[in-house]
């Protein structure tokens, strides 16, 4: 069987999610379990594991809109330009929005903030430094088991 791994799912490493009202627990998805997975089918004489093909963004854009991409992209470096408790606490806080956007809302947010309430469904998926390379190989992956 050919399972697709690349190591820049390691760059996405919140160190935390927001669960059950309000309370903080680490990551559940955190690079010592993908590591613990890919050991154990390393060990397997039926997997193999391959890299990821370099897609580009085309076929990625004919599921998500170019705007949603631009936000992945920049979502980090635009929160660590514009928050200032983004700029102090480095990569301890990841970004995570203030509010979410109402059903039906179709004006994107001007504010970093806003906009992570726009595109986020929820508090379990945080963005840090690493997350839009981490995305980008998941969904390589996901177009080379195609």
């Amino acid at each position: 069987m050919k399972i697709f791994h690349s190591p820049a799912h390691r760059l996405h490493t919140p160190p935390f999610e927001v669960f059950d009202g309000g309370q903080r627990v680490p990551y559940l998805e955190s690079p010592e379990r993908m590591e613990v997975i890919l050991q154990a089918l390393q060990k397997m004489n039926w997997a193999e594991i391959l890299p990821p093909a370099d897609f580009g963004l085309a076929p990625i854009s004919q599921v998500h809109t170019p705007d949603y991409l631009a936000f992945l992209a920049s979502a980090w470096t635009g929160w660590r330009a514009t928050e200032p408790q983004a700029d102090a606490a480095a990569d301890d806080i990841p970004l995570l929005p203030a509010t979410f956007a109402r059903p039906g809302q179709h004006r994107r947010p001007d504010s970093i903030l806003g906009q992570a309430g726009y595109y986020m469904m929820d508090l379990s998926a945080p963005i840090t430094a690493g997350t839009y390379t981490a995305a980008l190989s998941a969904a390589h992956c996901a177009l080379s088991g195609g």
